[in-house]
């Protein structure tokens, strides 16, 4: 009933159903709530959709509030700094057309996801004061928490060629472009999937307390978001880590705004016990196990290199360090707690400072268990209640 539509996927590929009985023939159980009271199991992941196509925040939030008159949107602008005067945020400096502009302000709040808050906050001196100085930054607030404890969900694929057309990836351009057509005229059909429903959670060990994996059955043989393309249909296993041990760090290249920062995952070199490593080697050995029953077992030719040659632990350990991927869900670099690593408190104030907020994933202390598009929705709306006292 609230503004953001969430839906069941529309259209469901005849391969994904094989790959639900197949994961459910592995021993994963049916869920057909991942809400509910146990995430463990596998089914059709719901969506943000509406009339057939994605249905993002600021469709329904933005979009609809666009002619008030207490809001100004200014797109194609790039943000450099927050200005800050007396230890109090007063508004912020951005390029508009090449052109520094300033926007004034009683309070300001960061959106800029994991990686752009942090830099932002460092650009405008806020953050580890020595880390501030050799990139060329004079403090204005020493917050050595600041573009630490980056966390994300590492995803590791691995791809079958199947022995006949399936899938998104076995459509004819001809297939491709009826199924568009069909989109246009009713908004039904192939295209409103995002080819990602069918998956679950699951439990990489008996002894592991909660599900520590997401799994993705993609009907397709295209890998790392499409910039691998196959020559052959297929279907891709996706063995994501839900809780990672493993922190990074971000940090300023130099004060120039444009340049991008440095981004260090610090993938498993961060994580001394092993785990983080362990848990997707036991994900591609339960992905091949799926692989393996039927009926998804009989439409598979085989699985492709790189992951095919590697078969001892060691082996698959060396082809997740080499082929890992990130699922772009960034967060925890400006995380929330009362410590001395926090950068907002509970109410997403940054510590020390008068007038400036962060509201985007960046504040996780800790990863959620499960996409991040839904709880940084909450975040904002938690950080809008708390600005107007509710």
């Amino acid at each position: 009933g609230g503004p953001l539509n969430i839906a069941d996927v529309p259209h469901v590929d005849p391969t994904e159903r094989l790959w639900l009985a197949a994961a459910q023939a592995a021993g994963l159980p049916f869920n057909d709530d991942f809400n509910g009271e146990d995430q463990h199991g596998v089914g059709l992941f719901q969506l943000f959709l509406k009339n057939g196509e994605r249905f993002g925040a600021a469709k329904a939030f933005l979009k609809p509030v666009l002619d008030r008159p207490n809001l100004t949107v200014r797109p194609g602008v790039l943000c450099t700094r927050v200005l800050i005067e007396n230890g109090r945020a007063v508004g912020v400096e951005y390029l508009r057309n090449g052109r520094p502009e300033v926007a004034r302000a009683d309070e300001v709040v960061l959106s800029s996801g994991a990686i752009g808050s942090c830099q932002l906050l460092m650009l405008s001196g806020v953050g580890p004061a020595d880390e501030l100085r050799e990139a060329g930054v004079e403090p204005v607030h020493d917050l050595p928490g600041v573009g630490k404890n980056l966390q994300d969900h590492i995803n590791v694929p691995i791809t079958f060629h199947t022995k006949d057309r399936v899938g998104i990836g076995g459509m004819t351009g001809e297939e491709i472009g009826a199924a568009i057509a069909e989109w246009r005229a009713d908004r039904t059909g192939a295209i409103t999937s995002n080819w990602a429903a069918a998956g679950g959670f699951a439990r990489s060990d008996a002894a592991v307390a909660e599900p520590d994996l997401q799994l993705y059955g993609v009907i397709a043989a295209n890998r790392d978001h499409a910039r691998y393309m196959s020559a052959r249909p297929g279907i891709t296993f996706h063995g994501t880590l839900q809780r990672p041990n493993s922190r990074g760090e971000i940090r300023l290249r130099s004060a120039d705004p444009v340049e991008h920062p440095a981004i260090d995952p610090r993938y498993f070199s961060s994580d001394p016990s092993g785990e983080d490593v362990a848990t997707l080697v036991r994900g591609v050995r339960l992905n091949r196990r799926i692989a393996a029953q039927s009926p998804l077992a009989e439409i598979i030719d085989h699985e492709i290199t790189p992951s095919a040659e590697a078969r001892s632990d060691a082996e698959i350990e060396d082809f997740v360090r080499g082929h890992c991927t990130t699922l772009y869900h960034a967060a925890g670099t400006c995380k929330m707690g009362t410590d001395a690593m926090a950068v907002v408190d509970p109410a997403l104030k940054v510590h020390g400072l008068d007038g400036l907020r962060v509201a985007d994933a960046s504040v996780f202390p800790i990863m959620v268990s499960g996409n991040t598009n839904a709880p940084t929705i909450m975040v904002a709306e938690k950080c809008a209640m708390a600005m107007v006292g509710a």
